[in-house]
């Protein structure tokens, strides 16, 4: 379907501890592992097969309705760790995706406050802390002779004290900047133009791995936990959303042109097949279960090759000369 679009590249999460074989014999499941990396490395070559470039990102899988059903006993199995044994299982997972799966880009994280948020390791959630850490991921990745593929990390655009994270990260032996954009409020899309800008000045390319509209007042800010709390992200399956979803992607479509990115990749690609009207159901549905309705919608619309006007909107923006 991506490629219908005349998308160049797919981004696909391999979150730890999905390639992390300890975690399977925590979570009584040692075979699982196998199974995970031969589907990863499956995908990959199915990807290139279409020529598209994969594009992988490797943060930590977030908890709640995001991951429930899965069968992973995410909870139970975060508070075994430490900073030190989280840090080292990244390295462990990130040195496999590279090894094994052989993605065309690999970002090692571009959310530092959601990974503390998650993980409760606060160690994360500063410059010098989050610093050290990609820095020692992108030295475990040279030790172990991966070559050839550019390694990126980053900062969500609403990220507080996001220059200093940036310029630390600059330091860190990263080919690029990877920027995450959701929120649009206070100084946040002028934030994507100055990491950008501090990027360049370090030669350093940029790239945007997730982004997409998020529907959130700024009375929200700082008050609801989009990692936890679906809520949000429920909003954006409404129909009458659409105007302002092509207004945001053509913005970074020129912007992308304009910064020269590696690449830009929206997020909730789901939006391209198909969106959900709002009705007088709507305000019951909980959130969770809104988000599955619009996951159900989009996979239909899929198999049904039927196309948004948002969808076709993105199509010609990229395809344009």
């Amino acid at each position: 379907g991506l490629q219908s679009l005349g998308v160049k590249a797919v981004t696909i999460c391999i979150g730890f501890p999905v390639l992390y074989q300890p975690f399977y014999e925590f979570n009584q499941d040692p075979e699982d592992y196998q199974r995970f990396l031969s589907f990863y490395r499956e995908l990959a070559n199915n990807i290139h097969a279409r020529g598209l470039k994969m594009i992988v990102e490797s943060s930590i899988l977030f908890l709640g309705s995001y991951t429930r059903g899965s069968g992973f006993k995410l909870v139970e199995y975060y508070a075994t760790l430490d900073s030190r044994q989280l840090i080292a299982g990244r390295a462990q997972t990130i040195v496999a995706i590279a090894k094994e799966v052989r993605p065309d880009f690999l970002n090692l994280g571009s959310e530092p406050d959601t990974e503390a948020r998650i993980s409760k390791q606060a160690v994360l959630n500063s410059p010098s802390g989050y610093g050290e850490t990609i820095g020692y991921f992108v030295k475990q990745l040279r030790q172990a002779g991966v070559t050839g593929i550019p390694i990126g990390a980053g900062v969500g655009t609403w990220q507080p004290q996001g220059a200093d994270f940036v310029r630390t990260l600059l330091t860190t032996g990263i080919d690029y900047l990877d920027l995450h954009v959701y929120p649009v409020n206070r100084n946040y899309l002028e934030n994507a133009i100055t990491y950008a800008d501090m990027a360049h000045a370090a030669g350093k390319q940029v790239a945007i791995s997730e982004a997409w509209l998020m529907k959130m007042g700024g009375s929200e800010l700082g008050r609801v936990d989009s990692t936890s709390d679906p809520g949000v992200f429920a909003r954006d399956r409404y129909s009458f959303w659409m105007p302002l979803d092509q207004k945001f992607l053509a913005a970074f479509v020129k912007y992308s042109n304009w910064k020269k990115t590696l690449y830009f990749s929206p997020y909730w690609s789901r939006f391209f097949w198909s969106y959900l009207d709002y009705d007088s159901t709507s305000e019951s549905t909980p959130a969770s279960e809104a988000m599955q309705q619009a996951s159900r919608a989009a996979l239909n619309a899929t198999q049904a090759r039927k196309v948004t006007p948002t969808g076709e909107f993105y199509k010609k923006q990229i395809t344009a000369r």
